[in-house]
């Protein structure tokens, strides 16, 4: 697959802005220079590349690079080692677009006061909500909150 003179000049303007971390830059420009690739093609690849690495965070920035816009699965073939068929990835022309940070409550939150997973808790989790992330949140067990 030809690069198209856009891809360049979107792989120019990612570099020279540093809009991407420096790993995922490096799965995107090793997407860039050799793909398109598969997942498991991309792990190879880093071994070569970056030996002293772990192999496997380079496999879990694709998801990341795809919700960005800037890669994306074009097909699937099979592996020729592990035999399994999987997605081949390529680069976009896009720039990364900003991705809005998904609000998580802990799965055990604790009072910062008393550090108690209580009654008190499920106050102290009211009142967060209310005050840092929904505004117009309404508690109907604390309504003074």
């Amino acid at each position: 697959m030809p690069v198209r003179q856009t891809s360049i000049e979107t792989y120019r303007k990612i570099e020279s802005d540093g809009l991407l971390s420096k790993r995922r830059f490096e799965v995107y420009s090793m997407l860039f220079d050799s793909g398109p690739l598969t997942a498991n093609e991309i792990v190879r690849h880093s071994k070569q590349h970056y030996p002293n690495t772990n192999p496997s965070s380079f496999h879990a920035r694709l998801s990341e690079l795809k919700r960005l816009g800037v890669a994306v699965e074009v097909g699937t073939k099979q592996d020729p080692v592990s035999g399994n068929r999987c997605y081949i990835w390529d680069v976009t022309d896009k720039l990364p677009i900003k991705i809005e940070r998904e609000f998580k409550l802990p799965k055990h939150p604790k009072c910062p006061t008393c550090s108690k997973a209580t009654e008190h808790n499920l106050q102290y989790m009211c009142t967060y909500l209310r005050h840092y992330v929904l505004p117009d949140f309404y508690c109907a067990r604390y309504e003074k909150i």
